[in-house]
């Protein structure tokens, strides 16, 4: 018996894209779905189109909520769900037709909690990139040593076997559900306010999952928009988000000191390339001094497990960050 897949696509101001994105889910070959469209406070007619779209196939469910980002968003969705399997889409991207059903049978076949693929990005300029098939198919099985050293050591790239993203991939409900709840009940839920949220929740997934696989294919098409998120300049949410490797590495000491090294290596660096960004941004008068005391409370904790002598040589400067700004101005290639 197939099992009941639930399809979170959060919606926010894609009026453009919109049908594209869920005419791709009505097409999938895998049947037993439902799409819940989250929209979230759209302003750009969104809003209606949802509610135009659910007329065309029953297995659709609008909910509409005030504005809250995409984490507020993903999280409604998954109170709502009632799948056994969810996955997710974001609202400007589109999806190959057989997608689900390949995920899914590759997820009983191997009994996994999580099941990735591979994806293509696309724009404007080559809107049919899925006429062209990218990867052999093959199937991958990780132990949580192995998934959790390919999300840490391996560069990222579509062909990333542990990307930390959710859109590429099938989850069982009970990573982000409580079991045995009459009403749904979140157990693990996508950071709200930041940006960065499938990274943050990355590693908590693959430590709560008995298996995971991966399949070296395409699946997904993500859509490269001048104005996405990941291309703005510096924004609250990328400030709100600057604990996050500190965050993993405390999540990833609970199950080994192995990936101390290069958590403290991405932790330092994002915290160097904040403090540029917010010095020359008008948030420089309310966050500059915070970032700055929090760099240096966590200083001599970077330091300790840093081997770049950049990153070190930067570090002992940064306290005063004037001289640091000089010092890097006249000799950058001795400074990260």
């Amino acid at each position: 018996m197939n099992e009941l897949i639930s399809i979170i696509v959060p919606v926010y101001n894609v009026k453009p894209y919109l049908y594209r994105c869920v005419d791709s889910i009505i097409k999938q070959t895998y049947k037993n779905i439902e799409i819940l469209l989250i929209d979230d406070g759209s302003t750009d007619g969104s809003s209606e189109l949802c509610d135009k779209l659910s007329d065309i196939d029953s297995r659709i469910k609008v909910i509409h909520k005030k504005n809250g980002g995409l984490s507020s968003a993903r999280n409604r969705g998954l109170l709502e769900m009632n799948g056994k399997y969810v996955g997710f889409v974001d609202s400007d991207d589109y999806i190959r037709e057989d997608m689900y059903s390949v995920l899914y049978h590759t997820m009983i076949n191997h009994d996994a909690d999580i099941v990735k693929s591979d994806f293509q990005y696309f724009s404007d300029k080559n809107l049919n990139i899925q006429d062209k098939r990218v990867g052999n198919g093959q199937v991958s099985v990780f132990d949580l040593s192995s998934a959790l050293d390919d999300f840490i050591y391996t560069p990222f790239s579509p062909l990333k076997n542990m990307k930390s993203t959710v859109w590429d991939g099938l989850y069982s409900r009970c990573l982000f559900l409580e079991d045995s709840c009459e009403i749904n009940k979140l157990k693990l839920s996508f950071p709200e306010g930041k940006i960065n949220e499938d990274t943050y929740i990355f590693p908590d997934l693959l430590i709560a999952s008995k298996r995971t696989v991966h399949i070296s294919e395409s699946f997904y098409f993500y859509y490269i928009r001048n104005n996405s998120i990941i291309h703005s300049p510096v924004s609250i949410q990328e400030i709100n988000s600057r604990k996050m490797w500190g965050d993993i590495n405390n999540t990833l000491l609970k199950v080994s000191k192995k990936y101390v090294d290069q958590c403290v290596f991405n932790w330092a660096c994002r915290y160097i390339t904040l403090l540029e960004k917010v010095y020359d941004s008008d948030f420089k008068d309310q966050f500059f001094p915070l970032i700055l005391e929090e760099l240096i409370d966590s200083k001599p904790y970077l330091i300790q497990h840093l081997s770049d002598k950049k990153l070190i040589r930067s570090l002992k400067l940064i306290d005063n960050y004037g001289l640091y700004k000089n010092a890097k101005k006249m000799f950058s290639r001795y400074f990260y």
